[in-house]
């Protein structure tokens, strides 16, 4: 019902940082003084387009004849002449086109939870990515590898093969990772082994910790729905974890022997991340725990105990990249590339047959 006192110091402190960036960043932006832009996020909860104007949050209002005009007007345009306007997309697509050459800088893309596997609605499938990893490891003309991580975690042994492949990789090229909104948890995990690690200020990172989560909805079924279970099995102590039942929830309450068999799973888990973690990053293990924990920080917050390298954007990360393999002239390619429409519509088929029958068999696993 309520936050616990770490969490609420925590998030508190997330919080805040976030804030003060906020406050620095529109400060900086719109010409006005810190104290003055406190005052009204403090004092005026909602502002008119007018008094918005008024207080310097706005250049000012205008109806969209009148910002075509203007728009004209910048553009040394005369009044009856056509603006072309270009679309978001086909400005994406044009800006991150470059020269060719054969030496290449690789972006590979790491978006959604991680789950064991191939990739499937948006999700990190460890096999995909370890797949695209070694393909760039292995491609000459690829000189170095940038890790574009949006993840808030998932599958602690997903990671871990995510890991290894960077691991592998690091020793053949340079592995820069970049930080997009979040890189929590496994996010960072397949993070810490890039030889740089790239944040922005705003960036959710960190959140070195492990939660096994058993969900128990036997005495849901029986007492509202009517549905019981019985068992035959061997070894009878330790047979049913994590064995789900119709397709969700544990067939009983865990008894202690299961829930002590499972701390231990977690305990080892966490051992192993924050030992990775402490290497990785050249920080003591004992003063890695003390920052780890589960507890998540800010990119600003995260550079100044030593969990991120540099501040910056994807662009600051592939610049890293290219200077590590002392690059001045590079073209730059986005992976996995975009698979033809039909392609995508048989994959997602596939991918939620694959999801039903991962939903129904899979036992518990570690999530990070």
């Amino acid at each position: 019902k309520e936050y616990s006192a770490e969490n609420k110091i925590q998030i508190n402190e997330l919080i805040q940082s976030l804030y003060t960036m906020m406050i620095q960043e529109e400060a900086t932006s719109r010409n006005l003084s810190k104290e003055s832009l406190k005052n009204i996020f403090n004092n005026d909860f909602i502002l008119s387009a007018k008094n918005a104007v008024g207080k310097g949050i706005i250049t000012n209002t205008g109806y969209e004849d009148e910002i075509e005009l203007l728009l004209k007007k910048r553009s040394h345009l005369k009044e009856k002449e056509k603006i072309e306007f270009v679309s978001l997309k086909k400005y994406i697509k044009t800006a991150q086109k470059t020269h060719y050459s054969k030496n290449q800088i690789a972006v590979i893309i790491a978006e959604g939870a991680i789950i064991p596997g191939k990739e499937t609605n948006g999700m990190i499938g460890s096999e995909s990515l370890a797949q695209e990893i070694k393909k760039a490891r292995e491609n000459s003309k690829i000189k170095a590898i940038v890790l574009r991580i949006n993840s808030p975690g998932g599958s602690a042994m997903a990671s871990d093969i995510i890991w290894r492949e960077i691991m592998l990789t690091k020793k053949v090229k340079p592995c820069i990772a970049s930080m997009s909104d979040v890189a929590a948890s496994g996010g960072y995990y397949i993070a810490m082994p890039c030889d740089t690690i790239v944040a922005q200020k705003n960036t959710i990172t960190g959140s070195i910790g492990v939660i096994g989560i058993l969900l128990d909805v036997h005495k849901f079924l029986e007492n509202k729905l009517g549905i019981t279970y019985d068992q035959i099995s061997t070894g009878k102590k330790n047979s049913l974890i994590g064995i789900p039942f119709i397709g969700a929830g544990f067939a009983s309450t865990p008894t202690d022997l299961e829930k002590a068999t499972i701390q231990n799973m977690i305990n080892d888990t966490y051992e192993s991340f924050t030992t990775k973690a402490s290497e990785s990053r050249h920080i003591s293990l004992e003063n890695l725990k003390k920052i780890a924990g589960g507890r998540v920080w800010t990119g600003d917050s995260a550079q100044k105990i030593g969990l991120v390298d540099v501040i910056g954007n994807l662009e600051t990360a592939i610049k890293i990249a290219a200077h590590k393999v002392h690059l001045d002239s590079y073209s730059v390619v986005y992976l996995p590339k975009s698979k033809p429409f039909v392609e995508q519509i048989m994959q997602k088929i596939s991918d939620k047959t694959e999801e039903i029958s991962f939903t129904i068999n899979m036992a518990f696993y570690t999530h990070i």
